[in-house]
């Protein structure tokens, strides 16, 4: 893949971070693979159980299920207009708020453009 959205120094920020995470969640795998420029399913293996397979799970559920998530927590929250605007301060404080929560983890400025980058790789 190699698509790099960062430079090297947040690179080596972004690893350095990445091994103070306490508990990675699927998804945060996947924005890790997206900011270091590898395959984003990297660590992730397909379902071979029978078992599941039979009982209607698809073979990259797990990837599946964590891109999903991945986009959640990555989304725009466009304003609505029919929004108050206490409820378009409230939406864009919240949008705020996860996008700061994101940049401590990964050790680097969740900037609007470095968003719009991640949202394009994780289509």
């Amino acid at each position: 893949m190699q698509n790099f959205i960062i430079n090297k120094e947040e690179y080596i920020k972004v690893k350095a971070a990445w091994n103070q995470i306490p508990n990675r969640t699927a998804e945060d795998h996947i924005i890790y693979n997206a900011l270091r420029g590898h395959d984003l399913k990297r660590g992730f293996a397909p379902t071979t159980s029978d078992r599941k397979l039979t009982n209607g799970k698809s073979e990259w559920d797990g990837y599946d299920t964590a891109m999903s998530n991945a986009h959640w927590r990555l989304r725009a929250e466009p304003a609505n207009k029919w929004d108050t605007p206490d409820r378009a301060a409230s939406r864009a404080l919240q949008e705020k708020e996860r996008i700061d929560a994101m940049s401590k983890k990964f050790g680097t400025d969740f900037t609007p453009e470095l968003l719009t980058a991640l949202r394009e790789l994780l289509k």
